[in-house]
């Protein structure tokens, strides 16, 4: 199952987390959150919020564009990821002033607030573990691991039949979307 990563949701979703949580956060936390925001998202509506692939890491499940984009410390300032997110120091994120977040659905605002009502206040070493046990997490022999969408499903009570329309939904969607951005 491939997604159809867009950074400008990515970003718009990172930085209405920020802008809720009120403060710089951890970039760790961001990651997870915005792990947990996609996971959700697909069990519910049968794909994630960003497109990104799902991976296993070191230090639990991640995004992988989402971890280049944190990890980047000389973003271009001509990208999505800079027109919403601004590095503070080493380890640290903030929203930028830009407070479009259009791309961003109501359903997909009422998640990313939910989460961060949830688990935004856990310290980064309990987020960490808590979604180190979710059952798609396993500790990757070497680097990130993508992560087998249909796990989570699966773990989330769907059929097998119910598993082949979201893949069947997702496959159109990239292909789709893919069509369009040439």
């Amino acid at each position: 199952m491939q997604f159809f990563f867009d950074e400008r949701k990515a970003a718009q979703a990172a930085a209405w987390l920020l802008r809720r949580y009120g403060e710089p956060m951890e970039s760790a936390r961001l990651v997870k959150l915005l792990y947990l925001a996609d996971r959700q998202s697909l069990i519910d509506t049968g794909y994630t919020v960003t497109g990104d692939t799902l991976v296993v890491t070191d230090s639990g499940p991640a995004l992988s564009n989402v971890l280049e984009l944190v990890a980047s410390t000389a973003c271009a300032s001509d990208t999505h990821w800079s027109t919403y997110v601004e590095r503070i120091g080493e380890d640290q994120l903030t929203h930028t002033s830009a407070d479009q977040c259009g791309a961003l659905s109501e359903y997909e605002r009422k998640l990313l607030d939910g989460l961060c009502d949830r688990y935004g206040s856990l310290p980064e070493s309990k987020l960490r573990a808590l979604t180190s046990e979710l059952p798609e997490w396993s500790k990757p022999s070497n680097g990130a691991t993508p992560i087998d969408p249909t796990v989570i499903l699966r773990d989330a009570g769907f059929s097998d039949k119910a598993i082949d329309e979201v893949v069947g939904l997702v496959a159109s969607i990239y292909s789709f979307r893919r069509r369009v951005r040439r």
